[in-house]
């Protein structure tokens, strides 16, 4: 009357890694585009300042919220003669040379100007950082 049970089950499962490292990427490089937006609109509303200091940092933030932009979505750039060298430059840098890259404009405006909206168009900055610190770590991690 005794039944053979199986005492171990084998459980299949497809880990599609490929696909998974390109959604990760893509969700990335959304996030750094919304965040360059943020950068850009927000350096806008530095430059609406009285201090010449303060107008030279929303230049700066706007103009590192635009290299976002090109950086991150080159295609949008494409029609420009201007900017096809250095969307092609930047796709051939490192996460750690992107990070340095990303990192310095903020300290910089935050040097320049302490205004509210200067502040928080560098934290978006160190946002799109933060998210190459961790492509960083990430691609150190898998190389070895």
């Amino acid at each position: 009357m005794e039944k053979n049970i199986p005492s171990t089950v084998i459980i299949t499962v497809h880990n599609d890694f490929e696909t998974q490292h390109v959604v990760v990427k893509w969700f990335f490089k959304t996030v750094n585009v919304i965040l360059g937006l943020n950068a850009i609109w927000l350096g806008i509303l530095t430059i609406i300042d009285t201090s010449l200091r303060c107008i030279l940092a929303g230049i700066f933030l706007s103009f590192s919220g635009v290299m976002v932009l090109v950086f991150e979505l080159p295609i949008l750039c494409n029609f420009l003669e201007l900017m096809k060298p250095l969307t092609q430059f930047s796709q051939s840098w490192s996460s750690v040379h992107k990070l340095i890259f990303y990192l310095v404009p903020p300290i910089i405006v935050i040097a320049a100007c302490q205004s509210i909206s200067a502040i928080v168009g560098s934290i978006c900055l160190f946002g799109v950082a933060a998210i190459y610190l961790y492509l960083a770590f990430s691609n150190s991690r898998t190389s070895k």
